[in-house]
């Protein structure tokens, strides 16, 4: 994830905590405890989208694209001032997010947001 450019060492006041979960693939993910970070954030809320408007939006198009959407939160930067608070200590150091983490309350409203806007391109 460092080479990666989703995190980078910090010098941050905050810190949650980390473990890694076993997937199904027997591979490692890092997760992170916002719960305390999530505890003090102001919900920003946006509504999901309609289902039918969605297909409706279909209607009338010859091709179609299917984007990979596995990694969507690592792919949209942080503001500054926002990466401080996602930090997390391991026994390498202290790091934060360059990128949007998962598991961060404001987020997923912010992902569904940004696509809606970049959709009307």
């Amino acid at each position: 994830m460092l080479k990666e450019w989703i995190i980078e060492e910090s010098e941050s006041p905050w810190s949650s905590a980390y473990l890694w979960v076993r997937k199904k693939s027997r591979e490692y993910r890092l997760c992170i405890d916002f719960r305390k970070l999530n505890a003090l954030t102001k919900k920003f809320v946006y509504p999901l989208p309609n289902i039918e408007d969605c297909i409706d939006t279909l209607a009338g198009n010859k091709f179609f694209s299917l984007l990979d959407m596995s990694s969507e939160f690592h792919q949209l930067p942080l503001e500054e001032k926002s990466r401080e608070l996602t930090a997390f200590k391991t026994e390498d150091g202290l790091f934060r997010y360059e990128r949007m983490p998962l598991g961060e309350c404001a987020n997923p409203s912010g992902f569904l947001l940004c696509h809606h806007l970049f959709r009307r391109w």
